[in-house]
């Protein structure tokens, strides 16, 4: 996987760097399956200047799809990360579902009697 890392108008912590490596670890275990080459994530970390807020975007690109999040706004670093992977991560979770075709299994058709 490739990734990107951006943040602007602050420095990531030793805890915060950790807490990012363990969700990039987590997503790529979700990942196996894809060819790591054509796989790309771009993270995006902005502090707001006049307020403690942390302002963030994670882009997931896989099989000609973009993976977005949509949480992003939290109070600190750690928690921005969680929620944006974890949405991320639900997001990849009905990309792979849908791949398989476990969303047309679901839908079964009644048969009449004559």
């Amino acid at each position: 996987m490739k990734r990107h890392m951006t943040t602007k108008g602050f420095a990531l912590t030793p805890a915060d760097a950790a807490q990012l490596d363990r969700r990039v670890a987590r997503l790529e275990k979700r990942l196996r399956t894809f060819n790591p080459d054509l796989v790309h994530l771009q993270v995006v970390i902005e502090k707001h200047p006049r307020r403690e807020e942390y302002t963030g975007s994670v882009r997931l690109a896989l099989l000609e799809q973009v993976l977005t999040a949509s949480r992003n706004t939290a109070a600190s670093v750690r928690t921005l990360l969680s929620e944006v992977f974890a949405d991320i991560e639900a997001q990849l979770d009905r990309l792979k579902a849908a791949l398989r075709g476990e969303t047309a299994r679901g839908r079964v058709r009644k048969l009449v009697a004559r």
